[in-house]
């Protein structure tokens, strides 16, 4: 509430929808459309079928935002701050994973497990993945959840429905942006090898697994990856082509060109921890620096000999460091860079700091030798958790950019101005379509012929459904400039072949 109303005074929701939102919005309030004329034909069967074949007539680019959109459109009518909050799923997801991770830090100290919930709602990434309406967020939460599912516990002895869930939130994950199939893919399989490792590693020679690791091995990744599949082969087997050529297209090619960063190899390195990736992700030092006391207490544990479970620890940290690398290592090695490609990484790292201060805590319950008689445990680890929560809330900021509070400010006033202006070019093929008898009867169409930040497309089409319009809505992002009037005049009836509108 409190990210979607700042939005509304100061973000995007304080102007008219633009790129990458109203892509989604548009999408999700033509599905809308549709479930709602098979409802009136049809009750819940026609919704059903109308749905799907609007979804398969046109696949979104990502189900997860596009259907996001049209939850927020069926429940709460066609308000553009409807389609953000169905956003607070993938939170919610988080939260409860991070609650039942801090658990562990309990015994009869069970506010602290409170405090590292509290601590796991300041993470940045969070109120950005409301603000926007980007798939990469869900995606990230979703992979991360999966693999510390996988982390947390052994695979080869592990019950089938352990092993289905890690495999539904990978599918989560590759379903809620499947432009990025292989990324999502290959942490995965990643994730799997390293647990496989470890498990072998530490598996006794007297255990009833042990005579039988590679059927048991083999049972995990079957389960994993055939739940992974299950969930994602609905879409993907309709729009793999388009979704692969995205693919191909942002990581190579035009990609590199648009998005590459020109930087140093300890630029690139930095990029998602201290640097622009970092910021909008992490809020740079402000979380590594209380997540990384956090990991190193953590080793420290595994280090020195607490008891006799220390060896196990310590395969489980080097796992779960070797995971976190991988989630690192995967979107800083390639050339593009964009912020959001680093939500698995972000929200791992995130997962992982909270069990490792949960983890500390319930190791201060053990007993430690050589430990100070005159320092209780106790209180040593309920000052960490302390002092990470109230580190976080005294740093705490939004990592997204905001519009100027103040409406006289210069940048307030040009963006107000240009809002102004397209509403009123809206409202002016809203009247034209009026005058024309095409108010929810026949269709008018029109040509749009300017910028995708402007009254593009997607912008008509969402605002012409909220208002019961029917307009085709072709789009022209280039046209040929001429100061020759005649030629001018030419392009302008070439545009209007078969329009009744034209809009510059």
């Amino acid at each position: 509430m409190l990210v979607i109303r700042t939005s509304m005074a100061r973000g995007r929701l304080a102007f008219y929808p633009r790129m990458d939102d109203v892509m989604y919005m548009a999408r999700g309030a033509e599905l809308t459309q549709a479930g709602r004329h098979g409802w009136n034909a049809g009750g819940l069967f026609g919704s059903v079928r109308d749905v799907s074949r609007d979804w398969k007539r046109q696949p979104p680019h990502s189900p997860w935002a596009t259907g996001s959109a049209a939850i927020g459109f069926s429940a709460f009518g066609y308000h553009e701050w409807a389609a953000y909050i169905p956003t607070a799923i993938p939170v919610l997801a988080f939260l409860f994973c991070a609650a039942k991770l801090a658990r562990r830090s309990g015994g009869r100290w069970a506010w602290r497990a409170h405090v590292l919930l509290i601590f796991a709602a300041t993470a940045p990434f969070l109120a950005a993945s409301i603000l926007n309406l980007k798939p990469d967020y869900a995606a990230g939460i979703c992979t991360a959840i999966a693999m510390m599912k996988a982390l947390r516990g052994p695979l080869l002895a592990a019950p089938w429905r352990r092993l289905v869930w890690i495999g539904v939130f990978f599918g989560l994950g590759l379903l809620a942006k499947p432009a990025m199939m292989l990324p999502t893919a290959m942490l995965a399989v990643g994730t799997l090898a390293i647990c496989m490792a470890r498990d072998l590693a530490l598996r006794p020679h007297s255990n009833r697994f042990a005579q039988e690791p590679l059927m048991r091995a083999c049972r995990a990744w079957v389960f994993v990856l055939g739940a992974m599949a299950l969930v994602a082969a609905p879409h993907l087997i309709m729009a793999w082509r388009m979704e692969w050529d995205y693919t191909r297209g942002t990581l190579t090619g035009e990609g590199v060109e648009m998005w590459g960063y020109h930087g140093s190899w300890s630029q690139h390195a930095v990029y998602y921890l201290t640097g622009p990736g970092g910021h909008r992700m992490l809020d740079g030092a402000r979380s590594l620096v209380p997540l990384g006391l956090a990991l190193v207490l953590y080793g420290l544990i595994t280090i020195f000999p607490v008891h006799a479970r220390s060896r196990r620890r310590m395969a489980y940290f080097a796992a779960t460091l070797a995971a976190l690398v991988m989630a690192w290592a995967g979107p800083t090695i390639s050339t593009v860079k964009i912020p959001e490609f680093a939500s698995c990484f972000s929200a791992l790292l995130w997962l992982v700091g909270i069990h490792a201060a949960a983890v500390v805590c319930n190791a201060a319950n053990a007993s430690m030798r050589g430990w100070p008689r005159w320092l209780p445990r106790s209180a040593v680890a309920s000052l960490l958790v302390v002092a990470m929560l109230g580190g976080r809330l005294a740093t705490y900021r939004w990592t997204f950019a905001l519009w100027p509070a103040d409406r006289n400010a210069p940048a307030r006033v040009a963006r107000d101005a240009r809002d102004v202006l397209v509403r009123g070019a809206y409202e002016a093929v809203k009247t034209a379509c009026v005058g024309q008898g095409s108010f929810g009867h026949s269709a008018s169409s029109i040509v749009v012929a300017g910028g995708q930040y402007d009254l593009a497309s997607e912008l008509l089409r969402l605002w012409c459904i909220r208002d019961g319009i029917a307009l085709q809505v072709s789009e022209v992002h280039r046209t040929p400039s001429t100061t020759d009037k005649a030629e001018q005049q030419r392009i302008g009836r070439t545009l209007l072949e078969g329009s009744d509108l034209l809009l510059v």
